[in-house]
């Protein structure tokens, strides 16, 4: 769930959602961190609390419980500040769980002034906290909607679509194959969970940044 605070935030990103997001399954204050992830940070003890235990009644609910997916943008101070302390309250109320945090960069040409720093401190934390970190670039989401979907006007929405289908494609994946040793008599065996997919791509402590690709691929000159 994308970690916004503010109600009009909240409603665009609901608009249109599931019947199963209700008023119980989302928080919201009417102000946000101002742009500083210290603000986002170290001021969000209700936020966090009341975060967790929306996560909780969930996970108690689940059947089949693989991990966490946290989407988050790093340039301004909630995203960033709240979205890095919920990430690290995730791991210590569930250490076995997996975590794969998705942020968006900023826009090179500069959304807030202290994007940069927003963005290197969250990184920094959630490197220790998260299994993996899928990083997409809104520089590269935009060229996508502007010259792949002929976009005149690009908006949040569009780029929220992209990054959608992208985390789909990606999360919500084909069934893997059971035996491979002979293509005619290879046969489908379920779908790969989350865990098997974190598993393999991040086997590593030390090497969790994750990039997503589209297919078909276009030349970096066609963008």
């Amino acid at each position: 769930r994308e970690r916004e605070r503010e109600a009009r935030e909240i409603g665009c990103l609901l608009c249109g959602a599931c019947v199963w997001v209700g008023q119980d399954r989302q928080y919201c204050q009417k102000r946000g961190a101002g742009n500083n992830w210290a603000n986002g940070y170290t001021s969000c003890r209700e936020a966090c609390a009341k975060a967790l235990e929306m996560v909780r009644a969930e996970v108690e609910m689940c059947d089949d419980f693989c991990g966490f997916l946290v989407l988050m943008s790093v340039a301004g101070g909630t995203g960033s500040g709240l979205g890095t302390r919920v990430t690290e309250a995730l791991r210590d109320a569930f250490p076995k769980s997996f975590i794969v945090n998705q942020i968006v960069w900023p826009y090179s040409t500069g959304e807030v002034i202290v994007q940069n720093f927003n963005a290197i401190l969250s990184l920094a934390h959630l490197y220790r906290a998260s299994d993996g970190i899928i990083v997409l670039l809104n520089d590269e989401l935009h060229k996508v909607c502007a010259t792949m979907l002929k976009l005149k006007t690009v908006t949040f929405r569009h780029i929220n679509e992209v990054v959608g289908r992208d985390l789909a494609s990606t999360l919500c994946s084909a069934e893997k194959l059971c035996d491979q040793s002979d293509l005619k008599d290879m046969q489908l065996c379920g779908s790969s969970s989350f865990g098997d997919i974190v598993a393999h791509l991040c086997s590593h402590p030390d090497y969790k940044l994750l990039k997503m690709r589209s297919v078909p691929q276009v030349l970096s000159l066609s963008l």
